[in-house]
């Protein structure tokens, strides 16, 4: 979901472009979206700064005429699985209890594994990669994401190889920047969100998710998932597939390229020169806004810590059978 400040950025563009003071260029906007889904990202934000961020909070809202959609395609045929997601995004499931927090609600015990050895089976049992991308485990937070793959690529038959980065703090901007208080080893622990591990372990068959735009034209766009079909040295030998997730037969390969940390997350600019890919067996529940899977497995240490986390999770398989949950505590969850 984009941010009020684009969405107002756009709506000054077209106004420019088309040479007309009218909202939008009195040109007709289509918008798509789910307000159940999680909402814009704002570092450090509060509840108050992130309801701003929200494009409803534009003075170009009112002009819209709102159309709900009523039919759930993904889960077309699990209406009792359709109802209790929509009871679930809009809030009005029967709280066990409520908290400053939100509301405590009762997961489906069917849901339930005791352990991450289990989710990983219940997911990853079959390990061929035709049948493994259209399946990912979803995490909070990108650092539990890194750990869950590593397990996940364990079960993968064939010889690892690892590439290694080249990290720097970038003076582009900056000629002033403090390098030497920065060692090499200490950026190599860095991963920050966007960028690939200092240490990228990969595996032929293994699924990868694009981390930048390559070529749009080609598909090759940031999220994008491939499978591995062989590991050179200074390249990486990857199969397309369609938004089913089926391969396609094109191949492409992915050079190293230099990748910069943006934002406010580290007081300098990181600089790393590494393939812009990492495993996609597990991803964030941001990333997965959008995706549809055959099955998912939801690994939750802590609650989920911000708007329709929950919802995105559970609403990215077609069935309740397709869903399983580990959580360290007992299975109910804040909404």
């Amino acid at each position: 979901m984009v941010t009020n400040l684009i969405f107002n950025i756009i709506e000054r563009a077209l106004r420019d472009i088309c040479s007309d003071n009218r909202p939008f260029g009195n040109k007709v906007t289509l918008l798509g979206g789910d307000f159940r889904q999680t909402l814009p990202v704002v570092v450090g934000g509060n509840r108050c700064t992130i309801v701003n961020a929200c494009i409803k909070s534009s003075r170009h809202w009112p002009l819209f005429t709102n159309y709900d959609l009523q039919t759930n395609v993904r889960a077309i045929q699990n209406h009792e699985f359709a109802t209790w997601l929509l009871n679930l995004g809009n809030g009005t499931l029967q709280p066990l209890r409520r908290t400053i927090y939100g509301n405590i609600v009762q997961i489906p015990t069917n849901c339930y594994v005791t352990s991450v050895p289990d989710l990983i089976e219940f997911c990853f049992d079959d390990m061929d990669p035709t049948v493994a991308i259209s399946r990912a485990i979803l995490v909070p937070t990108n650092n539990i994401s890194h750990s869950i793959n590593k397990k996940v690529l364990q079960k993968l038959e064939g010889l690892s190889k690892t590439y290694c980065s080249a990290d720097c703090v970038d003076t582009t901007d900056d000629p002033a920047a403090e390098v030497a208080n920065y060692t090499v080893e200490f950026l190599n622990s860095l991963t920050p969100s966007g960028l690939p591990p200092h240490k990228l372990v990969l595996k032929e068959g293994a699924v990868i998710m694009l981390l930048r735009n390559l070529n749009l034209k080609k598909g090759l766009c940031n999220g994008t998932r491939l499978i591995v079909r062989l590991l050179g040295n200074q390249y990486i030998d990857a199969e397309k597939t369609d938004s089913s997730g089926r391969p396609t037969g094109e191949r492409v390969f992915i050079p190293r390229i230099d990748l910069k940390t943006g934002g406010d997350t580290l007081p300098f600019k990181l600089k790393r020169r590494q393939f812009p890919v990492q495993l996609a067996y597990t991803m964030t529940i941001h990333k997965s806004q959008g995706q549809t899977f055959n099955r998912v497995g939801i690994y939750l240490e802590e609650p989920v810590f911000t708007h329709g986390q929950l919802y995105v999770a559970f609403s990215r398989a077609k069935n309740i059978e397709d869903v399983k949950i580990y959580m360290l505590q007992r299975p109910e969850q804040a909404i």
